[in-house]
């Protein structure tokens, strides 16, 4: 592992989209905030993710959701992410999924992108509750 760099961020988005033919995604409505109408409450929203690898060609992968009290609410468990570049391009992945989690509380959620047992980036989604 000496030597290997792993580079990635993740946006939060109420849908991506993947076109199998052009090989691409779509982002439709990033996400800073969003409202529930009450707690406890399930939020389904998508990820979007970019990883760029330094010396390798495969890293292990995963995201984890934080919620305002600094407890975690999902795990994604780890997946093996592998180089799909072209020859030429520099070595990475852009990748998308769905989640499901529990909102328990208002505030800032906490996406966060981990590889090779490291954090690469923290995406903050604001979640407020219209009825108390």
């Amino acid at each position: 592992m000496i030597g290997r760099k792993v580079e990635g961020f993740i946006l939060v988005a109420r849908k991506v989209s993947f076109d199998y033919e052009e090989k691409n995604h779509s982002i439709d409505k990033i996400l800073n905030a969003v409202s529930v109408d009450d707690i406890p409450s399930i939020l389904v929203v998508d990820i979007w993710g970019k990883l760029k690898f330094e010396k390798c060609e495969q890293v292990e992968s995963w995201i984890e959701i934080q919620n305002p009290g600094g407890d975690n609410v999902l795990h994604t468990g780890q997946l093996k992410m592998s180089n799909v570049r072209d020859e030429g391009m520099h070595a990475g992945i852009d990748f998308s999924t769905s989640v499901r989690f529990l909102i328990n509380a208002q505030g800032n959620y906490y996406f966060n992108l981990f590889a090779q047992n490291e954090l690469l980036y923290s995406y903050p989604l604001f979640v407020t509750i219209t009825k108390t």
